[in-house]
């Protein structure tokens, strides 16, 4: 969960003594959402370089407050993104991976959140993977950023479903269809963009952070919404791979 000060216009990542749940989500009585305006009551900054977004709140006194309008909610992105992910993240960024990934080194860098304008999305498509939770689709995105080509997991809820068995998340075709078909028809793009917390993938590297897609927003409809976490799972996306010509 994240969003933005409303005062500052600074990246926030609320964070409180447990971890925060579908019930905190607004189409289930909570009071998140995309375009939601809550308040957290007082807060304390408990962020370390690259995640000085963090804040802790205390849970009894967070409440909703509002709702921003559409054209605001896209102006405030379009006013905060940037073209370059290194003016976000700054210059302790770097490809990994052959290039087709970016991650900062624990306690580096200057942020872990920020949006960004793509200068191109290659494609959008779903990977199978398995794990201790079985075999499950995940989302991945191929996006040129300036002259670079990146390979990047998404993790907008927006197009999940839990699965029956409540261990893993499913993907819904007809919302990655959506969203393909604007894109195609040129609807502008903002991604919010993030850091993993550090980890290692191998047990003999440093930890990192890795750069991911958080969030993909459409100018037509920036506020579209978490419908599909009331849907049934059994209705998951079938084919494996969806990409954008």
């Amino acid at each position: 969960m994240a969003g933005t000060d409303t005062a500052t216009h600074r990246h926030i990542r609320p964070l409180t003594n447990q971890n925060l749940q579908l019930k905190h989500l607004t189409n289930v009585g909570g009071p998140f959402a995309i375009g939601r305006i809550v308040d957290l009551g007082k807060v304390r900054h408990i962020g370390e370089l690259p995640e000085v977004e963090d804040r802790h709140f205390v849970e009894h006194r967070l409440r909703a407050v509002g709702s921003m309008r559409s054209d605001l909610f896209w102006s405030g992105l379009m006013e905060s993104a940037e073209t370059y992910l290194q003016r976000i993240f700054g210059s302790d960024l770097h490809p990994m991976g052959e290039g087709r990934s970016c991650a900062v080194a624990a306690h580096k860098g200057v942020a872990s959140l920020g949006y960004l304008i793509p200068t191109e999305i290659q494609d959008l498509r779903l990977v199978r993977r398995d794990d201790e939770f079985g075999s499950h689709d995940t989302l991945r995105m191929s996006v040129q950023v300036n002259r670079r080509e990146f390979d990047l997991p998404v993790t907008d809820l927006r197009f999940c479903g839990m699965r029956e068995d409540g261990l893993a998340w499913v993907v819904y075709r007809d919302l990655v269809d959506s969203v393909i078909h604007r894109i195609r028809s040129g609807v502008p793009v903002v991604l919010a963009v993030g850091l993993t917390r550090a980890f290692k993938r191998r047990s003999n590297e440093q930890p990192m952070h890795w750069l991911q897609v958080n969030n993909i927003h459409l100018e037509d409809d920036p506020l579209w919404g978490l419908e599909s976490l009331a849907r049934d799972a059994s209705a998951s996306l079938r084919d494996r791979d969806v990409r954008l010509s």
